[in-house]
């Protein structure tokens, strides 16, 4: 596939999954609450946006270990010693997400007035999963950063 067709798919996709998400939250924020006279008001649309995000979060990673997996085969055709620092990245990743599965509290929270079903041990420690890997992979991002920074200022 040539780069002028690679950039006009990614555009459009990106463009068409922007308008889908533009409009889903504005049927959430503007499609109603469930009673208005709650202490707490709930957008009736809530469950359509949560899905939503986990359709395009659901379609991110599996692109991702796609093209990874893609970029690892046509780099054992050409260079076999090269294909090994994508399957350090994709091991490394593994590891962070189990790492931060494994330390995420599965306790049942104790929320008033909630009967939904992701209040599981399974569900909480998932969250706690995402959070845990967002704050690793922002204090990685951050030694980094100052890392190449020092290295750049003492290479001159």
């Amino acid at each position: 596939m040539s780069v002028t067709k690679i950039r006009k798919t990614s555009s459009w996709t990106l463009l068409a999954i922007t308008l889908i998400s533009l409009v889903v939250l504005g049927i959430y924020y503007f499609g109603g609450v469930v009673d208005p006279a709650a202490e707490m008001v709930e957008p009736i649309y809530t469950g359509l946006l949560l899905n939503w995000t986990y359709a395009v979060f659901a379609a991110t990673i599996i692109a991702l270990v796609f093209f990874a997996l893609w970029d690892i085969a046509a780099l054992v055709q050409h260079d076999p010693k090269a294909a090994v620092m994508p399957l350090g990245v994709l091991a490394a990743s593994a590891a962070i997400l189990i790492i931060a599965y494994s330390m995420g509290d599965g306790t049942p929270l104790n929320l008033l007035g909630y009967e939904g079903t992701h209040n599981t041990e399974f569900w909480l420690k998932l969250t706690d999963m995402w959070l845990y890997t967002t704050y690793i992979l922002m204090g990685l991002i951050f030694v980094s950063l100052i890392y190449f920074s020092i290295r750049k200022v003492l290479s001159r």
